[in-house]
Order: structure tokens, then C-alpha cells, then sequence
């Protein structure tokens, strides 16, 4: 099977989709974990988040601050 150019385009696009909402669940499983709950606000903020570094940026800051109040704070300068 012969795969066309914007097949590629397309699958890439799918894969990195996939890979952001991946990586939103998790940093949401762990604020959850680590401070039981995540104001929706605060949810909504980051489903709306589409860059991949600034998600990981984002999780390395939920595992160092200790409260989610520090969480948001690191989140708007990281997110700016």
C-alpha cells in the first residue's frame, strides 16, 4: 500500500494529538493525586493547553509545588 503525502500530514496531526491529551491526562491525574482536587477553572486552563513542552514543563511543576494555589502561580508564568 502506497501512502500518500497528506495521509502522513494527517496521521502525524492524529499522533500528536493523541501525545498532548496524553499528557493532559496525566498532569491532571496528578494534581488530583497530590492535592485530591482540581478546580475546573483550572481544568478547563489546561485541556486548552496544545504545546507539548509547556505540558511537561507543567507536570515537573505539579510534582515540585506544594499546593495548587504555588501549581497556578508557576502555570501562568510557564503558559505566558
Amino acid at each position: 500500500m502506497i501512502e500518500s503525502p497528506a495521509y502522513e500530514i494527517i496521521k502525524e496531526e492524529g499522533i500528536r494529538e493523541g501525545l498532548q491529551q496524553g499528557m493532559r491526562q496525566m498532569l491532571l491525574e496528578t494534581l488530583e493525586v497530590k492535592f485530591e482536587t482540581v478546580p475546573l477553572r483550572l481544568m478547563r486552563q489546561i485541556n486548552e493547553i496544545q504545546d507539548t513542552e509547556a505540558l511537561k514543563m507543567l507536570h515537573r511543576q505539579a510534582l515540585k509545588s506544594s499546593s495548587i494555589e504555588e501549581f497556578q502561580e508557576k502555570m501562568r508564568l510557564i503558559v505566558e
